[in-house]
């Protein structure tokens, strides 16, 4: 007994060290078919940012000065309801040729910018909107790179961010994308979407029409495979 014993002992340890050995083999497999699974089987989001964009309203008449010139007088304020033909502002063109500018429709107005007696407007350009006075519907207009015209499509999910002139990305309204088209004046494309709740709600109440923000579309959803690949073609093709 005295000879059996030890060598007892040396096949338990021979087993232990065995059993031990493919502990650590099954879990270095399981490791490794777990980032296998993950390679491509896992899903990223894909999204693609916007150069600019800003709170817009489709159905909205807008304000603009024909011909421009300079501010001469104010008659109402941003955020005043205002009745269709009420009397805005006037502006002093050429020839000292005084424009009266009228509002367009009943609702609430919205200058774009802040103006006051005196400043220069140009022909043309958008000075405000009348916004409905009991809900108005906001939607977004977005500018992104030429490059995106092809996967940037409608249906698509997005998210809003406003700018509260922080710079930070604190909150988001989603949407989606309703139409896509080229903006040839700037060689851009333009993108509106539908905000899922049309109408202000908190922390948003304060919402107003020409506000900027940022849009993110999520384009599609590929593996970290797909995504290394495509990496390596870019790498490819740069040298």
């Amino acid at each position: 007994m005295s000879s059996a014993f030890p060598e007892t002992l040396r096949a338990l340890r021979a087993e232990r060290s065995t059993q031990s050995a493919c502990s650590h083999c099954a879990s270095r497999c399981s490791s490794w078919s777990g980032w296998v699974l993950w390679l491509f089987f896992a899903l990223i989001t894909v999204s693609l940012a916007s150069q600019s964009g800003q709170i817009t309203n489709q159905d909205a008449p807008v304000i603009t000065s024909p011909d421009g010139g300079r501010l001469a007088a104010l008659h109402a304020q941003s955020g005043q309801l205002v009745r269709q033909g009420d009397l805005l502002f006037e502006i002093v063109g050429e020839n000292d040729w005084r424009q009266r500018i009228r509002a367009p429709a009943d609702g609430q107005l919205q200058f774009l910018s802040s103006i006051a007696p005196g400043v220069n407007i140009q022909g043309g350009a958008i000075i405000g909107v009348v916004l409905p006075a009991d809900t108005p519907r906001y939607t977004v207009a977005a500018l992104f790179p030429p490059a995106t015209l092809s996967r940037i499509q409608p249906d698509m999910r997005a998210r809003v961010y406003i700018d509260d002139g922080s710079g930070l990305r604190l909150s988001y309204l989603p949407a989606t994308v309703v139409q896509v088209a080229p903006d040839t004046n700037r060689e851009q494309i333009r993108v509106l979407l539908a905000l899922d709740t049309p109408t202000p709600q908190p922390p948003h109440t304060a919402l107003r029409y020409g506000q900027p923000v940022q849009v993110v579309v999520a384009v599609e959803q590929v593996s970290p495979l797909v995504l290394a690949l495509r990496a390596a073609g870019q790498l490819i093709e740069a040298q």
